[in-house]
């Protein structure tokens, strides 16, 4: 009989059961592909918790010690001229402002130091 369902189920009897294997192997690599990626996206989520939580307060604080040290320099350089030109000028008034740049760097240098006890 042509129309026999059991006769079409033993004609591809043996390959239905090799798709059913290779079907089975497909859907487990899946599972086991999606849970890697769930393993794998919890990890980076928490390395991006420590990022914000320790490295980006550092990068803060690095920021602030650069444009404290920029700001030393400036006056520094600005102290040099101020110098030069008292020994151009030979002015006392110069010099007196060459003294009070002294000490505002000195004062600069200090919240340096202050900062990096922070």
């Amino acid at each position: 009989m042509p129309n026999d369902p059991a006769a079409a189920l033993l004609q591809y009897g043996a390959v239905g059961a090799m798709l059913c294997i290779v079907a089975v192997f497909a859907w487990r690599l899946i599972q086991r592909e999606q849970h890697r990626s769930d393993r794998l996206d919890a990890e980076v989520t928490r390395l991006n918790g420590v990022i914000q939580e320790k490295v980006i307060p550092a990068l803060v604080t690095a920021n602030q010690t650069i444009a404290d040290a920029q700001q030393l320099l400036q006056t520094l350089q600005y102290q040099r001229d101020v110098e030069r030109q008292a020994v151009k000028n030979d002015g006392a008034s110069l010099a007196a402002a060459a003294m009070e740049l002294r000490q505002a760097a000195v004062d600069v240098r200090g919240a340096l130091e202050r900062g990096k006890q922070r």
